[in-house]
């Protein structure tokens, strides 16, 4: 008995080292690529098929989350039913390379991140300048009391964080592949 509780632990921390060393990997450029097909492909289903309009809508998405750092498509997949615009996604992004939906939730989640790093990439410098000409003008204003100010400044400056927690951590490796398909990452992302 002892003997099959020790085989089930091992079991255990082999999928875990297993499951963090994915998620762990950097982003490749088949990656990234076949998450550019699904979008395509989502975003052609959604234009032909009503149904499948509102998958993964914002009713899944926390707003509170932003803090955090950029939404993850991973926590709201996990949230969402399993209805047949799930499984119609699901069967999608298995033609294109992925294991489940799950997994191309995480290399969404990658994607974006790189995305926004590269994007801001230069103008971090240019950011914090503004926001403190942002600072000082509101505190500068007149006709506005203490307190707000104060709301405004806050407001300002989780803005700011919310900004340097999205970009904080994500791997220079992903970002350089990310940067590689800007440009068609760019343009799915504005017809979607």
């Amino acid at each position: 008995m002892n003997t099959v509780y020790m085989q089930r632990f091992w079991v255990f921390v082999a999928f875990f080292l297993f499951s963090s060393s994915v998620m762990a990997a950097n982003l490749t450029d088949s990656q990234v690529k076949n998450y550019i097909a699904t979008i395509n492909a989502f975003n052609q289903m959604e234009a032909s098929d009503s149904d499948f309009d509102d998958w993964l809508d914002e009713d899944d998405f926390d707003i509170s989350a932003l803090e955090q750092g950029i939404p993850s498509i991973e926590a709201m997949i996990k949230k969402s039913p399993r209805d047949s615009s799930y499984k119609k996604a699901e069967a999608e992004v298995k033609k294109h390379g992925f294991a489940s939906l799950q997994q191309w939730a995480q290399v969404a989640d990658k994607v974006n991140a790189a995305m926004v790093v590269a994007m801001l990439a230069g103008e971090e410098a240019n950011l914090h300048n503004e926001m403190q000409r942002m600072q000082a003008e509101i505190q500068g204003m007149e006709g506005l009391s203490a307190e707000q100010k104060e709301m405004m400044l806050s407001m300002a400056t989780a803005g700011m964080n919310m900004m340097d927690n999205w970009t904080a951590g994500v791997p220079e490796a992903d970002v350089k592949v990310v940067k590689r398909h800007l440009k068609e990452l760019n343009q799915v992302m504005d017809n979607d």
